[in-house]
């Protein structure tokens, strides 16, 4: 089972990289999709990704790519980084956050946390589309770089 995942994640990230994608283009294409995905506007990630990836003419299967990372096994630290990041920014500290505070702590946000918890979102989700941009740059730029010298070393009889 784990052998076919990785064939097809092989064969899909091949198709990707295939596709004839400058870096730049893939890189801003995932780095919007990671910057959607983090964003708290739940149930809408995919529909926004696509609609900006059409609007920017970006590779949609890219950008909703990106979106993965609003899942729920991150999303609790997710929320956690933007809070805190969000604290730092409007307060200039670190909010506390502890088991025994959160128990007790209202059902409901006030404003002031709202306003945090989306101030941070957007930091965090600048921060994380920038380095998952770089990243794909890299790769798509060394994949590149493989692929040419590969074809020029069949190329060439030696």
């Amino acid at each position: 089972m784990i052998r076919r995942f990785e064939a097809r994640a092989r064969k899909f990230v091949t198709t990707l990289l295939k596709e004839g994608l400058n870096p730049g283009r893939a890189a801003a294409a995932v780095s919007l999709g990671i910057f959607i995905g983090i964003l708290p506007i739940y149930g809408l990630h995919a529909v926004t990704a696509v609609g900006v990836a059409v609007l920017f003419r970006l590779n949609k299967l890219l950008t909703l790519a990106g979106t993965v990372v609003s899942n729920p096994l991150l999303q609790p630290f997710i929320i956690y980084s933007s809070v805190e990041l969000g604290c730092l920014l409007y307060r200039g500290s670190f909010q506390r956050l502890t088991l025994s505070e959160l128990a007790v702590s209202p059902t409901h946000l006030t404003k002031e946390q709202f306003y945090i918890w989306i101030i941070g979102s957007v930091a965090l989700a600048v921060l994380l589309g920038c380095v998952g941009g770089s990243v794909t740059a890299a790769v798509v730029h060394f994949h590149r770089k493989a692929s040419a010298s590969s074809e020029l070393r069949e190329r060439v009889p030696l």
